[in-house]
């Protein structure tokens, strides 16, 4: 990944990009922020798990239910039918792309709180070796 600028704040986490700055824009650079002049990436863990619950919640609000009979043959024409699938095809296709992106955010959050976890650890250990020397 390409270094940003200074002062400009990083909102891609895994898979969560431009989606964010449409979807939610007050969590615009609540996420995760870099700065420079510290070389460190600073992720807001909470907000992530928030985030990917939030994609799940509006995946699930964008199910579809397929057109009912409109009646008579005469009252419906094959364009208005076409049009109607079309948009539940989208829609579902939708809903599968909102539901993986959130579980790849909820994975990546999981994952740098292992690798944070993992590297305070290891800083804790070489603390311990200086005090014992």
């Amino acid at each position: 990944m390409p270094r940003p600028r200074r002062g400009v704040h990083i909102t891609t986490v895994g898979c969560a990009c431009a989606i964010l700055r449409r979807s939610w824009p007050h969590t615009r650079n609540a996420l995760a922020s870099y700065t420079p002049d510290m070389d460190i990436l600073r992720a807001a863990t909470e907000d992530i798990r928030l985030t990917a619950r939030r994609w799940h919640t509006q995946s699930a609000a964008l199910g579809v239910d397929p057109p009912r009979s409109a009646g008579l043959p005469c009252q419906s024409s094959a364009a208005a039918v076409n049009a109607a699938h079309a948009a539940i095809t989208i829609a579902a296709a939708l809903t599968g792309r909102v539901q993986a992106s959130a579980t790849k955010v909820a994975q990546a959050n999981t994952g740098y709180r292992a690798n944070e976890a993992k590297s305070a650890a290891q800083i804790a250990a070489v603390a311990d070796r200086a005090r014992d020397c």
